[in-house]
Formats: C-alpha cells, sequence, structure tokens
C-alpha cells in the first residue's frame, strides 16, 4: 500500500475527505490501459502525496492504480488533455508492465488563449511502478511532444533490446535498486548545447549497460555502486558524464572534441588501463578498448575536471 496518502490542495469540487477516499480506492483498484482516453476513476488533476523510493519527490498528479498493463494491443496513447500542466505522472503503486511492443506516447498542439503550443521544456511524463517496471523484450517507446520522458521503477529494472525514444526532450530512466540495459538504443535530439539528454540513475544499486547504442548530445550514467559499460556506442555524445563508486568500462569510444567526465570515490585510473587488468574498487576502470577520439583514452585524461570547458577526458571523485 501508499505509504502516505494527502491531498496537497483541496479540491472545488469534492470535499477533501472524499478525494482522499477515492484515491484510496485508486490505488487498490488494478488497471489494464487499453487506450485513451483513461478512466476518470482513476485520474487525478489534483496533487497528491505519496512515497515513492528514490524518486526524491512525493508530489504527484495523473493516473494512480494499483497494478498497471498497458497491453499489447496498444499502439499510441494521447496525453493533450493534460499538457497544461507542469507534468503527468502514470503511477503504479505496484507494478507497472508495458506489453505493448510498439508503444506512441504522443499529444497533439494544444491551443490555449488563441496560443498554439507544445509542452515546454520543463514538463515530464513520468511512467512509475513503485515495486517495479516491466517492459516487453524487443520493445520500442517513442515520445512526441510530451515533454520530458522519465521511467522510474521503486525497486530495479531490466530492459532487454529495449528502445526508447525521444524526439523532442530528454529520457531519464531511474531506479532505487540495480538497473540493467542489454540491447537496445536511447535516442533524444542530438543539437549541441541544449540540454536535452538521456540519462540512467540507480539511487541505490549499479548499474549495467551492454551492447547498447546511443543517439543524443548529452549523456549521463549515475550509480549508487558500479557503473560496468560493455560495448556501447556513442552518436551525437559532446558530454559525457559517468559518475559512481566504481567505474569499470569496455570496448566504447568517446567522440573527439567531447568533454568526458568521469567520477569514481576514489577519483583515479586504476593502474595498466586498456590491459583487460581486473577492475580496482573505488577507481575509473579503462578495462579494454576504450578510446577517444580511436586513441587510448588515458592518453587524454586531463586531470579533475573543476568547470574547464575544454575537450578531453576528466577524472575526479565522485563525493
Amino acid at each position: 500500500a501508499v505509504q502516505t496518502i494527502a491531498p496537497v490542495q483541496n479540491s472545488s469540487v469534492e470535499p477533501l475527505i472524499a478525494l482522499a477516499d477515492r484515491f484510496t480506492t485508486a490505488i487498490g483498484t488494478d488497471l489494464q490501459i487499453t487506450g485513451t482516453p483513461f478512466p476518470s476513476e482513476h485520474l487525478f488533476s489534483e496533487r497528491v502525496n505519496t512515497v515513492i523510493p528514490g524518486l526524491g519527490q512525493s508530489s504527484f498528479q495523473g493516473l494512480f492504480a494499483r497494478n498497471i498493463e498497458i497491453v499489447s494491443s496498444v499502439t499510441s496513447l494521447d496525453f493533450t488533455p493534460f499538457l497544461s500542466a507542469l507534468s503527468f505522472d502514470l503511477v503504479a503503486d505496484g507494478s507497472l508492465t508495458i506489453s505493448s511492443p510498439n508503444l506512441d506516447l504522443t499529444s497533439s498542439s494544444l491551443t490555449q488563449a488563441g496560443t498554439t503550443f507544445d509542452p515546454g521544456p520543463d514538463f515530464d511524463l513520468r511512467l512509475i511502478g513503485r515495486t517495479g517496471v516491466s517492459i516487453v523484450d524487443g520493445a520500442t517507446i517513442q515520445a512526441n511532444r510530451v515533454g520530458n520522458l522519465k521511467i522510474a521503477s521503486g525497486t530495479s529494472m531490466s530492459l532487454n533490446n529495449v528502445s526508447v525514444i525521444n524526439n523532442y526532450r530528454s529520457v531519464d530512466l531511474n531506479t532505487q535498486n540495480g538497473l540493467s540495459v542489454n540491447g537496445g538504443s536511447f535516442q533524444t535530439p542530438q543539437q549541441q548545447g541544449t540540454s536535452y539528454g538521456i540519462t540512467f540513475r540507480s539511487a541505490g544499486g549499479d548499474v549495467n549497460v551492454n551492447n547498447a547504442s546511443f543517439f543524443t548530445a548529452n549523456l549521463t550514467m549515475n550509480a549508487a555502486r558500479d557503473l560496468n559499460i560493455n560495448n556501447i556506442s556513442l552518436s551525437g555524445a559532446s558530454t559525457v558524464a559517468l559518475s559512481a563508486t566504481t567505474v569499470n568500462l569496455q570496448n566504447m569510444n568517446f567522440a573527439s572534441g567531447s568533454i568526458v567526465d568521469l567520477r569514481s570515490s576514489l577519483g583515479q585510473l586504476a593502474p595498466n588501463p586498456n590491459t583487460g587488468a581486473a577492475s580496482v574498487p573505488g577507481h575509473v576502470n579503462f578495462i579494454q578498448n576504450v578510446n577517444y577520439s580511436g586513441n587510448p583514452a588515458q592518453f587524454h585524461v586531463l586531470g579533475p575536471r573543476n568547470g574547464s570547458t575544454a575537450p578531453g577526458v576528466y577524472i575526479s571523485t565522485s563525493n
């Protein structure tokens, strides 16, 4: 059950106690999403407080249920009615399952006060499972005109050959425990100088990424414990920021002219880089075939970044 249930503000339509009762009923009932519009009994325009471990926030508004499944036949969900808010949260108090192999999260342009606009850069579409998020293997999730796309699990999350594309804003995968990505591709706008990018984050566990492709201007990965990356491709990434207790890298090439910010608990490059040596805890480890502009990355290490904007590889502490 949700650990805390309290509306942030009173509703002008329903008495406060009725709103709380409706919310309790909604998050106690499973929901299969077969398309839009969403069922009104699970929709809340009011912001409500609930605890989702690891997300760093407690105020949400949108669609709430116990276990939520987006069924396999769904190809598109339309979020146009919600674009005037700061965010829309699809929250499962239990597990969130995306069974659709091809899911388009979209909106049409919204007209308000005579002005047509798309959601601004601060609008977030968040897909949340408090006890886990499961996405069918090989799925493609594409966001169009729905702001920043954030997929969050209150436990762990494992993706196999899943592709996540946001054609307008950023992509954020966030877990309380481990995050494992095997195969697939991840894409955001690649214009340099924008803040849009891809973020993988585990607040309390490891992040493991293997055999994946990234098309983005900015790539960020943060792990509370180990960050293990093997055989990834980077396209358009002018800034790369990787931070963990221990950073282990293999089979990757940072682009010429990019700024690569690597942080570990000790803030040091492990001895014998690119020789296949065993990982040294607390260090940044170039285990093998880690390059910058096609050359061994250790020859491009400049030390701690300290705000520098010069291209190269920087290594410092993650504290």
